[in-house]
């Protein structure tokens, strides 16, 4: 049995941070995982990519119902007892559309094991292209099966042009054997009609091509019409589409009503953080407020929201990964492309809280939208965002689920006439193209709190591993094996790994590896299964909760903080080490004081900072004199290093 929420208060409870990986349909493994870490940790910071973003909303909406109810009980509400649930799914379980915060989210798995296809609802304009997906991904189908059910959707879908072209072939065929036996007559009719059925194989071969043809045109279309996606997940504010659905469940959660307000990232932050960061963080106000670019990355550092709440997105039009919400002016939107993506509520908010000016502070002329003409508007300061944007931001799975656009201005390109700006679509899609498990989120050289990571992998057979594995932080962590069998298999992992290197080398480093806990998903479970039976989805549920029971029970952080100690001594000791060796060359070099009219630096300020670094040479200096503090005794393996690189805030 799990602890209790109920069971301790929330002032007492240890913080803790929660990243999650994307995996589609496996996202089902997390709401049991969250509500297990849930009963021993409040939820300081919260992240994921994909699948993982939609749990990470999910959870957020969770946390701040425990942080609004254990400060502002209403008596008139009756609230959960808890969390104590067995692990795996009992038969008396079910889904309850009243519960709130986490008992809601508990409950979740069991109203997927119905809703779940519901999600995956397709666009009226793009049911055909989906038919012959769901064809192929149908996990209890044989390939046999899933040939002659594509088959019959193509013929009953393409019937004209599979009739025409069948028929059309067949009378070469006709004529041909009509002129061996000079002409019909009755005694002719069967071996004219004999020698044109043999020909019938190669006609319906030539039928089925035509019907792909017209039907893969029509397809390709539909799906560049619909945002490049077959489910765009919204047909109507109360249907059961993936955003539409979504946006419920977060207010829900969340102890709202369906028609209040959204959730926004404000919500989640908190009345103090909001308000330091409109103060810090934000210049002008009303129409000219605008983002202010020199607030410093330590003022970041310092802004402390109440719950924090990050996930992936890629943009495909600039080949870069994002972390959202943005905090900059860069991007506008359409409310009418958002309309199409978005409940009314979601777009009426984005708009209502949009801003129109730009950093120089002058008036400002909407630029068109490049598909209705509608006039852009630029993005609301992030504590205005409502969640479930940023959710959707991170879902867009290529081809399944459409990418959504916004635009930029882009100052730097040819104009037809001094006024016009030209403006470009920006398509954002899965976060996981470039960043599926963002276990940076968050992370610092010496924690104050844990951040667990919940991983997903597919289930190897040839090793002893559990379903779900914590590794143990001083051991070596194994490395994974990905069977090549041939050349499609190759280009397969030649793509993964171009797409998790950068997170495979952080899961298997030391004072990373030992907060992750791996589940492994056996065939037909999560992934593009948008059909699991009930029985897979409480399977999956099962093994998320076990994944939360073993990052809330066997994690050490006293042993974790104290590698991240040794880590960080070690990453500082090389850092050092360079910084003291090139310092000389840069002072010889690049005179006192160094400014230039072009660059934002202050001449004044020049001596204090070119001693600063002496300082930090000399320090260097001791450490090799006393033999560097991270080689007095054998540094964690692999050797981590610190890095310079692009930062976002």
């Amino acid at each position: 049995m799990s602890e209790s929420v109920a069971d301790q208060p929330q002032a007492a409870m240890a913080e803790c941070s929660l990243v999650m990986k994307g995996g589609i349909t496996s996202g089902v493994v997390y709401p049991q995982a969250v509500t297990e870490l849930a009963a021993r940790y409040r939820f300081r910071r919260i992240g994921g990519s994909s699948a993982g973003a939609i749990a990470a909303v999910l959870a957020a909406a969770a946390e701040y119902h425990r942080g609004r109810t254990s400060t502002r009980p209403d008596p008139g509400r009756t609230e959960p007892t808890g969390l104590s649930a067995p692990s795996v799914p009992a038969p008396s379980d079910s889904w309850d559309p009243d519960a709130i915060g986490f008992e809601r989210l508990r409950r979740l798995p069991y109203h997927l094991q119905t809703q779940l296809p519901l999600l995956f609802t397709p666009s009226a304009v793009t049911r055909g292209a989906f038919g012959f997906l769901t064809a192929w991904i149908e996990p209890e189908w044989s390939k046999a099966k899933r040939i002659g059910v594509s088959l019959g959707r193509l013929v009953r879908w393409g019937w004209l042009p599979f009739g025409v072209v069948t028929l059309l072939a067949l009378v070469p065929a006709f004529l041909s054997s009509t002129a061996l036996v000079r002409g019909l007559r009755p005694e002719t009719w069967w071996p004219v009609i004999g020698a044109t059925l043999l020909w019938l194989p190669l006609a319906l071969l030539g039928g089925l091509l035509a019907a792909a043809l017209v039907l893969g045109r029509r397809a390709w279309r539909t799906i560049n019409r619909n945002g490049m996606g077959m489910v765009n997940g919204h047909l109507a504010d109360d249907s059961d589409a993936l955003t539409d659905w979504l946006a419920r469940e977060i207010n829900l959660t969340a102890g709202r009503g369906t028609s209040d307000p959204p959730l926004t990232f404000g919500d989640l932050w908190g009345s103090t953080a909001t308000a330091e960061f409109l103060k810090a963080f934000t210049r002008g106000d009303g129409a000219q407020a605008r983002f202010n670019h020199r607030a410093s990355s330590i003022a970041w550092a310092k802004l402390d929201p109440d719950l924090d709440l990050r996930v992936m997105t890629t943009c495909l039009t600039h080949r870069l990964p994002y972390s959202f919400p943005f905090f900059d002016d860069t991007y506008l939107f359409c409310p009418s492309c958002l309309a199409d993506y978005f409940p009314s509520g979601v777009v009426r908010t984005m708009t209502e809280r949009s801003r129109d000016a730009v950093d120089s502070g002058e008036a400002w002329e909407p630029p068109g939208c490049p598909q209705h003409g509608t006039a852009l508007r630029r993005l609301p300061f992030a504590p205005h965002i409502p969640v479930v944007v940023a959710a959707r931001l991170s879902l867009s799975f290529p081809v399944l689920i459409s990418a959504v656009p916004l635009y930029f201005q882009d100052f730097f390109k040819r104009r037809d006439h001094a006024a016009s700006v030209p403006v470009v679509t920006a398509w954002f899609s899965d976060g996981g193209i470039t960043s599926n498990f963002p276990m940076q989120f968050f992370d610092a050289w010496l924690p104050n709190r844990p951040t667990f990571g919940i991983n997903l992998a597919d289930f190897e057979a040839d090793y002893d591993d559990q379903a779900v594995t914590l590794p143990v932080a001083t051991k070596r962590a194994r490395l994974v094996e990905t069977p090549i069998h041939g050349a499609l298999s190759l280009l397969k992992t030649i793509f993964h790994t171009m797409q998790d290197w950068p997170d495979r080398l952080q899961m298997d480093s030391p004072g990373f590896k030992d907060r992750i806990a791996t589940v492994r998903t056996a065939d037909g479970e999560g992934g593009l299964h948008l059909a699991m039976k009930p029985e897979t989805i409480a399977a999956l549920s099962a093994k998320g909760a076990l994944a939360g029971q073993k990052l809330r029970d066997d994690f050490d952080f006293e042993l974790h903080r104290w590698l991240r100690f040794r880590i960080a001594m070690n990453g500082l000791s090389l850092a050092l080490a360079r910084f003291g060796t090139n310092l000389p060359d840069f002072e010889a070099n690049v005179p006192e004081p160094w400014a230039r009219p072009t660059y934002q630096f202050r001449a004044s300020r020049e001596a204090r900072v070119r001693q600063d670094g002496r300082d930090l040479a000399a320090l260097a200096a001791a450490w090799e004199a006393d033999g560097w503090p991270a080689n007095r005794d054998q540094p964690p393996r692999p050797e981590p290093v610190l890095r310079f690189g692009p930062g976002s805030h």
